[in-house]
């Protein structure tokens, strides 16, 4: 019987396989078979220029023939494929001459090659039409437009490290900020954004190469501070915290793995190049070498390195490996923690904290400090240029607040003053330092539990919170969280709330009465919408520190 089952099997499949040889293919099957061998390489190998110029040959031919494809075959679902590659990895360059662009572009990353506007525009203005039907079609998914607009804004980023297309700054800022925009734009509260975050995140690895500075980073980026799309909110404030450590000196303390501390507040008087790297990136262990070679010049001129390695600490071997054979000789720290798994950072790890606090999504990442302990460039030239000259003027600049007592001394020397009894005895009206502390909070406090009432049928949050994450799970107490009418409650709170703590620093002394009122884990949001002049000073960042602590027991 068993063997009888077998013989049938066979006889089915092979009838099976005879009629799908037999049937004939379609021409949309044979024309979606002659496309897609356009993408087949064929270039010379070890010819980087030949090789470029036979990949732009191929995209101008997929480009043709897939848009005859799309006009011949309109009920076809595979001419959104179509239409997703040449929007992203199957884009032409689009150079006038063919040899000469390969060439620049083979020599370059970023390059100059004369850039065909008449046929670019030709091509343009099809694919506007073609994109326009597919993003107003309802059949089509959500997923499948955003590939497309992922894409568009991908090759926008990529054209543009032809100078001769990226043209004026204003206009291609204008066209990337459009780009940016509409990647995301089709995305809901949940869904990623991730894919869109790390695409912009290469203007700040390379904006030297675009032409940029970090004005026009901080005018691009504040173009999304009030953005609907709150990840989006998110990542704005996390790369304008960047640019305030040009005001606000980089704090980072942390064991090498030597096991000795190294403070950077300590290295004033010093330039400091700060090097976030891990080993899966090449181009991080690449650009020790060069580094290496500047530190060897100017170490015992008052330049230093510290090396940050965003890897766990069962990476060690592997990373002391790197660092032995680059040569370096300067602090090597790891900041991934301990995860249990190589390669796995750590969630509750330093290296996490400033990398969610900064938005950095790639390594490498360079930050170079003045003798202030202040930024002074991020990447850009440190990741891929020349960057010795900024290290030769930074190191001879003349200090000019040598003079000026730090802060920290300053406020440590006031510290007394608030032990004193007569410090908390005013004639405000309240009975004692408690109660004067606490009134703005109840205040706020009250306002918030209204507000909280219309939207949860509670006014205990603690309550709420802990039903919600039994009934539905931590995901759902966060989307929750972000609720506009959650927003708008914790906003005011925490603003009136950081407001009273500046003008009343003595409040952080009794952290219990901070503690007692905070009612969730978006703190951080609230905390960022603060006029930066109070979130950097000196409390607002001691205050930062209390609101992580706050969130994480929360979170847990």
């Amino acid at each position: 019987m068993k063997n009888l089952i077998i013989i049938i099997a066979i006889v089915v499949f092979s009838i099976t396989k005879l009629g799908a040889q037999s049937a004939p293919k379609s021409k949309a099957d044979l024309a979606w078979e002659a496309l897609n061998a356009r993408l087949v390489s064929v270039g010379v190998e070890n010819d980087k220029p030949k090789q470029l110029k036979e990949q732009e040959i191929r995209n101008r031919k997929y480009l043709e023939e897939g848009y005859k494809f799309w006009n011949d075959f309109p009920n076809d679902k595979r001419r959104i494929k179509w239409l997703q590659a040449t929007k992203s990895y199957c884009a032409p360059d689009f150079w006038m001459d063919l040899n000469l662009g390969a060439k620049a572009k083979s020599t370059l990353e970023f390059y100059d090659a004369t850039f065909d506007f008449q046929l670019y525009d030709n091509w343009e203005t099809k694919l506007l039409r073609v994109t326009g039907s597919v993003l107003n079609d309802s059949k089509i998914s959500e997923r499948e437009k955003q590939t497309i607009s992922l894409g568009e804004f991908q090759t926008e980023l990529v054209r543009s490290k032809n100078a001769s297309y990226r043209g004026d700054k204003e206009k291609f800022i204008k066209k990337i900020k459009a780009r940016f925009i509409a990647s995301f734009s089709q995305l809901k509260f949940g869904q990623d954004y991730s894919s869109s975050i790390r695409l912009a995140e290469m203007l700040f690895l390379d904006k030297d190469g675009y032409g940029l500075n970090d004005n026009d980073l901080k005018s691009f980026t504040l173009n999304f501070k009030k953005n609907e799309h709150f990840e989006i909110q998110k990542w704005a404030y996390q790369k304008l915290s960047i640019f305030s450590l040009q005001e606000e000196p980089f704090v980072l303390k942390h064991p090498t793995v030597n096991g000795k501390d190294v403070d950077i507040a300590k290295l004033r008087g010093k330039v400091v190049l700060l090097d976030f790297w891990a080993t899966s990136c090449s181009v991080c262990i690449e650009r020790m070498h060069v580094i290496k070679r500047i530190y060897d010049k100017y170490k015992d001129k008052g330049f230093t390195v510290i090396s940050a390695a965003y890897n766990p600490e069962e990476d060690i071997d592997q990373i002391l490996k790197i660092h032995h054979e680059v040569g370096a000789e300067w602090p090597l720290m790891l900041l991934g923690g301990n995860s249990g798994r190589s390669g796995v950072v750590a969630k509750n790890s330093i290296g996490k904290m400033i990398f969610e606090k900064y938005g950095f999504s790639y390594v490498p990442q360079l930050l170079l400090l003045n003798k202030e302990g202040k930024l002074a460039m991020y990447n850009g030239l440190l990741i891929n240029g020349d960057f010795e000259p900024i290290i030769r003027e930074l190191l001879i600049k003349i200090d000019t607040n040598n003079s000026s007592v730090p802060l920290e001394r300053e406020l440590a020397v006031n510290d007394k003053n608030y032990n004193t009894d007569s410090y908390y005895k005013l004639d405000d009206g309240y009975k004692d330092h408690t109660e004067r502390i606490a009134a703005p909070f109840r205040k706020a406090l009250k306002d918030y539990q209204n507000r909280m009432e219309a939207f949860t049928g509670s006014k205990s949050i603690k309550d709420w919170m802990s039903s919600l994450k039994k009934s539905a799970g931590l995901d759902s107490l966060r989307m929750a969280l972000t609720h506009q009418t959650y927003k708008t409650a914790i906003e005011a709170y925490v603003k009136e709330t950081i407001l009273w703590i500046c003008k009343h620093p003595e409040s952080l002394y009794t952290p219990e009465l901070i503690m007692m009122w905070w009612p969730g884990d978006d703190l951080e949001f609230a905390y960022n919408i603060l006029n930066p002049e109070i979130k950097d000073s000196f409390w607002g960042l001691k205050l930062q520190e209390k609101l992580k602590q706050i969130v994480e027991t929360y979170v847990k």
